[in-house]
Formats: structure tokens, sequence, C-alpha cells
């Protein structure tokens, strides 16, 4: 562990700092040969993002987390606005640049909120002003302040995450942004809502945590539920990951709060290979995207027919996301169902439906896009050597988790001990 005044490296935050620098890197290099227009900017917002990202993992000082989650908020606005390429349709971007920044301000002002809160609690009761983490952590509240600060937290965090019926924005943003930032916003920016609840919500509020799990269970599973159906529908391939997404993170969230050893295990695991084979995917659909200029899942049909290799890693990395064995999103999934399970059988059945819809989706996906006609010439160097070192280290990464995943569990056993501490003395 290593502490530096207001900052600090434990081993949460190292987890969390690992994942966001691969993704960093190779953001930057599955668009390497592409030309961005004002490229030195483009690239200055995408480290003021990552930045900023470091600076949420590190922060012990609660006001520095806040300044660190609305540090982020204004390179993507301007990302959105001037690099968004739905059809180069300017007033669409900026609708949807405005849309998400009312959704992340609502998300800032409610952590602000809390902030102060809690920071004003911690006074009456110490009469020392702080923002010190381990400091307000053990301030003493009634049980109805604990509701009340948990909720405005919470709800932050959900914003983010996000879940129904905070969702909309993602899937327009996904759809939105360039190659480069969506890997980013699927392997970046969704992480730092489930950091902020295992650091935060569980450690500063297990009580009212507890108390309440039931309902969020049943929260996670709706979102997990209406993303799935969502996907269904999705015409646009990128808006179909934006709500496949959203589902999986619905499994995530109730996973939280099955309070559950086991489960939470399987959340860090997931979490890391889920980022890498969603990502994996998005650097596919930015190659399509580079030769056909279409995110539309009718117009890219047959891929078989036109490309060689993109359809074999579209077809592996979507398979990974449906879970299958020796991936880790399989032992991360397998792990948090089965905790669920285990605390809240009739809850597990429900979750276990969403399987079946996750399977059904996904398969109608790949006929649609890699099977069928189309009049699209055959494609030749549809993949540069950078494409294939980046695309084959993720099929590594997606094995070697499956295959050897005690190298994370073990890593995050501590961090869930942690955790559990403060559950097991509620309970």
């Amino acid at each position: 562990m290593w502490n530096f005044y207001l900052f600090r490296l434990d081993r949460l935050s190292l987890l969390m700092i690992v994942l966001t620098s691969i993704f960093g890197l190779f953001s930057v290099f599955c668009e390497w040969h592409s030309k961005q227009k004002n490229s030195g900017i483009f690239y200055s917002f995408l480290l003021l993002i990552i930045s900023g990202m470091f600076g949420i993992f590190l922060s012990l000082d609660l006001f520095l987390f806040f300044l660190f989650w609305e540090m982020i908020l204004i390179p993507l606005y301007f990302l959105i606005v001037f690099w968004g390429n739905i059809n180069k349709n300017k007033k669409n971007n900026i609708f949807i640049a405005h849309k998400f920044f009312i959704y992340s301000q609502l998300s800032g002002c409610m952590l602000l909120f809390f902030i102060i809160n809690l920071v004003c609690c911690h006074y009456n009761y110490s009469k020392i002003w702080t923002f010190d983490y381990f400091l307000l952590k053990n301030t003493p509240v009634s049980l109805f302040t604990e509701f009340f600060l948990m909720f405005f937290l919470l709800l932050s965090f959900i914003i983010k995450i996000p879940l129904i019926p905070f969702h909309s924005w993602l899937p327009d943003v996904q759809e939105c942004l360039p190659t480069t930032n969506s890997i980013d916003l699927i392997g970046i920016l969704l992480k730092p809502a489930i950091y902020g609840i295992l650091r935060f919500n569980l450690i500063f509020f297990p009580h009212s945590s507890y108390l309440f799990s039931r309902f969020f269970m049943i929260f996670g599973l709706l979102s997990t539920l209406y993303g799935s159906i969502m996907a269904f529908s999705q015409k646009n391939i990128k808006k179909f990951i934006a709500y496949s997404s959203i589902s999986s993170m619905g499994i995530i969230f109730s996973s939280i709060y099955s309070f559950n050893f086991f489960s939470h295990q399987g959340i860090i695991l997931y979490l890391f290979s889920y980022c890498i084979s969603t990502a994996a995917l998005l650097i596919i659909i930015g190659k399509i995207f580079s030769h056909i200029y279409t995110q539309k899942i009718f117009k890219m049909g047959g891929l078989w027919n036109y490309m060689r290799f993109i359809p074999s890693f579209f077809l592996f990395f979507i398979f990974s996301n449906l879970n299958i064995p020796m991936s880790g999103n399989f032992g991360g999934e397998f792990m948090m169902l089965f905790g669920i399970f285990s605390s809240f059988p009739f809850l597990g059945y429900f979750f276990i439906l969403n399987l079946f819809f996750s399977s059904i989706y996904s398969l109608v996906t790949i006929q649609k896009v890699c099977y069928g006609l189309n009049n699209n010439f055959f494609i030749k160097h549809e993949l540069s050597f950078f494409d294939f070192f980046i695309l084959f280290f993720l099929v590594f990464m997606i094995f070697f988790l499956g295959l050897y995943p005690s190298l994370i569990l073990n890593f995050s056993f501590n961090i869930q001990k942690n955790i559990f501490q403060h559950y097991i003395f509620i309970k």
C-alpha cells in the first residue's frame, strides 16, 4: 500500500488503475493509423479523461474525489460535440452532449450534496472540518441520516453505471463517440461508479445497505432484464453493445448487494474480463466502420462474404460476452450468479432466465452480422499488424483469466475481506 498525503494506492485502486491504463493504451493504438482532425487537442482530452480516472481511484479526500469526478465531464463533452461521428450531424451531437452533461451534472450534484452533509455531520460530532476518508467513515449518524446519505450517494453512482431509469444517455453517447472514446466509455468510465459503491457505499453505510439489499437486488434485476429486452430490437451495433452493458451492469449491481463473499470475488473477475471482451468488440466494430462506413446491423450483414479475419474475431468476442466456458467472463458470471442464488434463491431464478435472453439476442446479432448476402466487395488488408497484435493479446487475456482466475481472485481476496468485515459486524 502506497500513501502520499491525500492520495493512496491500495489493491482495489491498483486493479482499477491497471485496467484503466490497459484500455487507455489500446484506445490509442486501435486508431493509430486513423486521421483525427485536430489530433493534438483530441489526445489531450483523452489524457485528461484518463488522468481524471487516476485521480478518482487514488483520492482519499472526498473533495478531491468530487473534483476528479467532475473533471472527466468537460473533455468528454467536447469529444462528443467535435469528434462525434453519427452521420456528421452536428446538431445531434450537441443534443447528445447536452443530455450526457445534464445526467452527469445530476450525478455530481447528488455526490456533492452527500459530501457536504457528511462533513457537516462529522463537524457536529467532532468539531473538526475535514474531507478525510478515514475520519468521515467513522462518523456516527442515526439510522435515518444514514439512509438519507446513502440514498444520495447511491443515486449518484447509479446514474453513472447506468441503471434504469437513468440509462438513456449511454446508448446515445456510445453510438456517437468514435472507437477510441467508445472503448474508454466501456473500459474506463463505467468503472468509477462500481468502484464508488465498493469504496464508499458499503463501507460508510453497511447497516442501511444490508437493510435495503433485497430492494437493490430487484432494482438490478429489472435493469438486467430491461437491457436484454432492448438489445433484441437494436438496429445499431453500438447501441446493441450499450444495452447489453446495461444488462451486465445490472447483474454486477445485484451481486454487490447479495452480500455474498463468493459473489463479490466474481465481480472483480467479471468486470476485468467483461471490459476486455467489450473493448475488443468495439475495436472490431471500429474496423468494420472504417471499411464500410456504417454501424447499421442490416448493412453489415454477410461479413464472411467480404472479410476473412474480422468475422472470426467478432464471433469470438461476442461469444466471450455470452460467457462461454474457459473465458474470464464465464468464471466471473458463474461466481456472481452462484452467490446471488445462495443468498436469494427465488431472485436467482430470474437472473438465470436472463442468461437465456442474452443467448438469444447474441445469436440473432451474430446471424444478422456474419451471415446472409451482401453486395460489398471483398476487402483486402482489413487489419494492420497493430490490430492483429492488440486483438490476439485480448484473446490471450480472456483465456488467461478463464483458465487462471486465481491470479485475480487471490489479489482481490483482501479487498472483499475488508468490505465484509463491516457487513459481518452488522449481521
